[in-house]
């Protein structure tokens, strides 16, 4: 694995500094507060997406990563415009004015981490020999996992609030179903336009799997050592790193 870094990062250089920088960033976080935290959410996110579009560029060249990232980023306004006016298809919240700058009130960092994040996710499973739809629902039930960490993570620092808070899941009170349901549903339709987008490319994935890699383990330590929230940590790893498995499992078996 340590070999396979090293000669992927002679081969893609910038979108793996992008990542280190995206990295240190998230060491960080936790020790900060108020404004000072808030901008490293952002700033976070933008180097992360630098660092997808970056490996995007190198992968599908200009037009069709162009054309990618203008469509994931308006579905991802769209769909968070929607949720936070209406309630569809995550349920009531609304965002505060705590994360700048907003487009239409909506954080530009949450419509960013859309992107970046699908397109890792996406290059994670794109070798995968199974139809594109399993495939991106493979890819909705990684985001939808992820959100066990993050949702917790962003509303313990109120960047968004919640009017529906039940039924939930133990163990992650005030966060409610049915807004899984919406990351599953909206992580999947943003997962088929990336994945046919990549069509038959050969990807480098080992970025990938180390940004998910840091994702579980980070998201773990934070919520189960650093906040005391064990019950957090637990749904985070537990989902991620078993379809981590069942992902990698199927692609040895592949080779």
């Amino acid at each position: 694995m340590i070999e396979s870094i090293r000669n992927n990062i002679r081969l893609e250089p910038l979108p793996w500094t992008l990542f280190f920088i995206t990295l240190f960033l998230h060491i960080v976080w936790p020790l900060a507060s108020g404004g000072t935290q808030a901008h490293l959410t952002t700033l976070a996110v933008i180097t992360l997406t630098l660092s997808s579009a970056a490996s995007a560029l190198l992968n599908l060249g200009v037009k069709r990563t162009l054309f990618m990232f203008v469509l994931i980023t308006f579905m991802a306004f769209s769909v968070e415009k929607l949720g936070s006016t209406t309630g569809v298809p995550f349920g009531s919240y609304n965002y505060t004015n705590i994360l700048q700058p907003q487009v239409l009130n909506v954080p530009l960092s949450v419509i960013l981490a859309w992107f970046a994040m699908t397109w890792v996710m996406c290059v994670f499973v794109h070798h995968l020999s199974l139809h594109l739809l399993l495939k991106s629902l493979l890819v909705g039930l990684l985001m939808t996992s992820w959100d066990f960490f993050l949702d917790p993570q962003m509303t313990s620092v109120k960047y968004w609030v919640w009017q529906t808070t039940e039924p939930d899941l133990p163990g992650i009170p005030g966060i409610p179903l049915i807004n899984y349901v919406g990351w599953l549903i909206s992580g999947t339709l943003m997962a088929i336009i990336v994945l046919v987008l990549l069509g038959q490319s050969v990807v480098q994935r080992t970025l990938a799997r180390v940004i998910l890699a840091w994702t579980i383990a980070g998201g773990f330590v934070l919520h189960a050592v650093f906040w005391g929230d064990l019950a957090v940590g637990i749904w985070g790893l537990s989902a991620m790193t078993l379809l981590w498995y069942v992902v990698e499992k199927r692609i040895r078996h592949r080779a």
